[in-house]
């Protein structure tokens, strides 16, 4: 999908989007697909901007992924509204950098909290 055919979707529309694609992620990440992974995760990043870019900051449609049943959907929503949501975000990067049943989402975790407790982890 390209950037213009997700400025035509709704809010609704790119969040249902985003998890689906975070989902499609976990996978490829589990098979160790690397291209797949990399390729998701630019089309996850285009979501999160044209949320960032509409009236409001949108992204905070991404809250309710936040309590999503997989870790790794939860940690990709997290860093994704840590500009909007702050607490709620770090309270589930802290969550899941301790233990999640996801070892990827831990490990991705555990690197962001190191990231934000050096200042080094670019929020936008």
């Amino acid at each position: 999908m390209t950037v213009s055919k997700i400025s035509s979707l709704s809010a609704d529309e790119l969040v249902v989007l985003f998890e689906s694609l975070a989902l499609r992620q976990h996978t490829s990440n589990q098979e160790g697909d690397t291209p797949a992974y990399n390729k998701i995760y630019f089309r996850l990043k285009d979501i999160g901007t044209e949320l960032r870019s509409r009236s409001g900051d949108q992204r905070r449609m991404l809250l309710p992924l936040l309590s999503h049943k997989t870790a790794w959907v939860r940690y990709v929503a997290a860093i994704n509204t840590l500009v909007v949501a702050p607490i709620e975000a770090r309270n589930v990067i802290n969550d899941l950098a301790v233990k999640s049943n996801n070892e990827f989402a831990t490990a991705y975790a555990r690197a962001t909290v190191n990231a934000l407790e050096r200042g080094t982890f670019p929020l936008k």
